[in-house]
């Protein structure tokens, strides 16, 4: 890892549910790195969430040690796309209750509540239709498995798979039932942590940037459901979809807010 900048802000960055090796959101910040001193957070994989009896919470407090071993004191800026954006939250929540200041926030479309992501009916059925016409035989496959693996009566058979993960199987089986069953395993797990995290909130003081995909539906709220929670919120539109919006093509304004929002501290006007 890189020692810090001084003339670049540094900014703790929390990934999504694929973790920090997505390659759709390391080529977003590629050149957000000029300006911001990224420092990358990491998950466990299924294998940590079994060997810590798949408690989120145990995820949450791993995050914030994390950043308070790089950042033991002074102000904190974070930010965090999707799922790491509820992270970010339940990570500055931790940092204030401690009296530490944090500077600046910036989630990249992690709506309060990720069911309004999946939409209407006529959304649900284009994905649908979507996954049928990319399927392929090791990545439907690798799904089945661990949709039978992540349910808790078999979490004991996953915990004797452990020593056997890295096992070499015929065509990289391997590496993509090891990616189905972390993704599958994190959305089984967290909303519980997500729901006692929100029951116990306070308002955060901190300046919040919002960065919203045209992706939701008109009835959703503008601040996506986070208003009851960020008494400091803006809310900064941007194009594309949850996942299109960090495509090349048409994320350069976002990254230009982005940057300004985490080099201020205070979010661009």
């Amino acid at each position: 890892m890189e020692p810090p900048s001084k003339s670049r802000p540094t900014v703790f960055f929390l990934p999504g549910l694929f973790g920090d090796q997505d390659p759709v959101v390391e080529e977003f910040l590629a050149p957000v790195r000029a300006h911001l001193n990224l420092v990358p957070v990491t998950y466990f994989d299924w294998a940590g969430h079994i060997e810590t009896d798949c408690d989120f919470a145990v995820l949450a407090a791993h995050v914030l040690a994390q950043i308070e071993a790089r950042a033991p004191d002074g102000p904190v800026r974070m930010a965090g796309y999707s799922l790491g954006g509820h992270l970010v939250f339940a990570t500055a929540l931790a940092l204030e209750a401690k009296g530490r200041k944090v500077e600046s926030l910036a989630i990249l479309d992690a709506p309060l509540d990720f069911g309004s992501l999946k939409g209407g009916f006529g959304k649900k059925l284009q994905s649908r239709i979507a996954q049928i016409l990319r399927f392929n035989l090791r990545g439907g496959l690798a799904s089945v498995i661990s949709k039978c693996l992540i349910r808790e009566p078999s979490w004991p058979v996953l915990r004797r798979l452990i020593p056997y993960r890295n096992t070499p199987l015929p065509f990289h089986f391997e590496k993509e039932l090891d990616h189905k069953l972390t993704m599958q395993l994190v959305r089984r797990i967290y909303h519980n942590w997500w729901q006692r995290t929100l029951a116990e909130a306070a308002p955060l003081k901190a300046r919040w940037n919002l960065f919203r995909s045209q992706e939701h539906e008109a009835y959703e709220s503008e601040g996506l459901g986070w208003e009851a929670y960020c008494s400091n919120l803006k809310v900064i539109h941007v194009a594309g979809t949850h996942r299109g919006m960090l495509a090349p093509s048409i994320n350069g304004p976002l990254r230009s807010a982005f940057v300004e929002a985490l080099s201020t501290g205070t979010g661009p006007e």
